[in-house]
């Protein structure tokens, strides 16, 4: 299966303890581990590219990227950002 964003091979993500096989497989780049956490009813990303380090769904359409740091914007309460009248 190709990658959407780079067409290159994507892999199968595992999760949950690792076997000492998976981890040789994780390091040949075979598969990909998720993480020792299991969350039910959650859905999780089922492949994974190593080349441009995305994971993607079961539909290949919705997919995240793993290193990009995601901006929270919060607007904060309307006290926080007035100064006190005593600071000079």
């Amino acid at each position: 299966m190709k990658c959407p964003v780079c067409n290159e091979n994507l892999v199968q993500i595992i999760y949950g303890m690792p076997t000492p096989e998976a981890f040789e497989k994780a390091e040949k780049k075979e598969i990909y581990l998720g993480g020792c956490e299991v969350f039910v009813g959650l859905e999780q990303p089922i492949y994974h590219c190593y080349n441009c380090n995305n994971n993607f769904y079961k539909d290949l359409v919705n997919y995240e990227k793993v290193n990009d740091s995601k901006q929270v914007n919060i607007e904060l309460p309307s006290f926080i950002n007035k100064k006190d009248s005593s600071e000079k």
